[in-house]
């Protein structure tokens, strides 16, 4: 489960006329997210642990409406409030394998985006507010292939390291995310 607020801070350049406009707005973020695996190998000394595993995770976005200000009555534009439920679906296998001081694990799985995945957005420009167009975000892959690798290491005997890269393959998109964390306990 998480929760984030972000103040944001937006530029919209109209190059062709030499224009840009600016916004300031607030969003949060919820999210909640259940998964299971199943070690194949639990409790028996094998070289690589097998596990499939299976998550859904459910994002709520809202952000909040906003003025543009900056390009003028013609060309500033004003957003409604934007509510976005974005949820996804995943199932894959995990193969692990652990060491003396470190851990690492190959994941490989199918992940479907079942809800959110075009969000729209009603705006008009300051000139004429009763106007109002809807704006749909760019259209985004539904289904993933996910590759994924983590390591885990003990560096001394109170500091550890992680390690992770994650690639979501879909046709017209490819989403590499990766984090480095390390960890001392005193």
């Amino acid at each position: 489960m998480d929760y984030g607020r972000q103040k944001n801070q937006a530029t919209r350049y109209l190059r062709q006329l030499g224009l840009q406009a600016d916004s300031r707005y607030y969003s949060q973020t919820m999210s909640l997210g259940i998964g299971a695996s199943y070690n194949l190998h639990h409790g028996k000394e094998q070289l690589w642990q097998v596990s499939p595993y299976a998550d859904v995770n459910i994002t709520r976005y809202i952000q909040d409406g906003y003025s543009e200000t900056g390009a003028g009555a013609s060309y500033d534009q004003i957003a409604d409030k934007l509510t976005n439920t974005y949820s996804t679906g995943e199932f894959g296998i995990k193969v692990a394998r652990k060491l003396p001081k470190a851990h690492y694990a190959f994941n490989v799985g199918y992940k479907r985006v079942l809800s959110g995945s075009n969000p729209e957005m009603t705006v008009a420009y300051t000139l004429t507010p009763t106007d109002k167009i809807k704006i749909s975000g760019s259209e985004q892959d539904r289904e993933y292939l996910v590759v994924g690798l983590n390591i885990q290491g003990k560096l001394s005997k109170n500091v550890t390291i992680d390690g992770q890269i994650t690639d979501e393959i879909g046709k017209k998109s490819d989403n590499l995310t990766a984090s480095l964390m390390v960890r001392k306990v005193w």
